[in-house]
């Protein structure tokens, strides 16, 4: 018999390591092919290593859908932090948080978590609240919330097209609309 092997126990080192291994594994397979024993496997760890930070799929899923919104949480306040201008500065966040240049892996794993989002009310659930909870907003009214509005659903689109590659956009004609939608997010004079 073997002996085992003694390495230092560092769970948040596995916990990474399991949640990048998913995601790579759905990047080349699609959400079909993540099983535990794959995900186990290409993190290098024991199933019940895995089995121990996710019970099931299902779990493992959720910590992808986990790490997602806390990355992006972290890309928005890092991106309020050095905006200077109060005035519009979580909407030009969540444009640059959204609009950011991704890896094509990054765009796999999200498609693949918005399919789950469609799918799973649980998720669909979660994310609004995220969404609509969680991720800051202008404190404004009227017009001019209607103005953040419009351009967070604009961006949301832009985003969506990105990671699902309809309606691709040329480099100049991409950065030409965020520009106007970022121009969007700020006071306009007389207001």
């Amino acid at each position: 018999m073997k002996a085992a092997i003694n390495r230092p126990k560092e769970p948040e080192t596995v916990k990474r390591s399991v949640v990048e291994a998913a995601s790579k594994i759905i990047a080349d397979k699609g959400l079909q092919g993540l099983t535990l024993d794959n995900v186990a496997q290409l993190a290098g760890v024991s199933k019940g290593g895995l089995q121990y930070h996710f019970s099931s799929k299902t779990a493992l899923i959720n910590g992808l859908f986990n790490d997602l919104m806390q990355r992006f949480s972290d890309d928005m306040a890092d991106l309020m932090r050095l905006d200077t201008e109060p005035y519009g500065r979580a909407t030009r966040a969540y444009l640059r948080a959204c609009t950011a240049g991704s890896r094509d892996s990054e765009h796999v794993t999200y498609r693949a978590l918005v399919v789950a989002i469609l799918a799973d009310r649980g998720l669909r659930e979660r994310w609004n609240h995220f969404v609509n909870n969680d991720v800051p907003q202008e404190d404004l009214t009227g017009e001019e919330q209607d103005r953040m509005i419009m351009c967070r659903m604009a961006v949301d689109g832009l985003w969506l097209s990105d990671i699902c590659g309809y309606q691709p956009l040329e480099t100049e004609r991409r950065e030409r609309i965020i520009n106007k939608l970022n121009a969007m997010t700020l006071k306009e004079k007389g207001v």
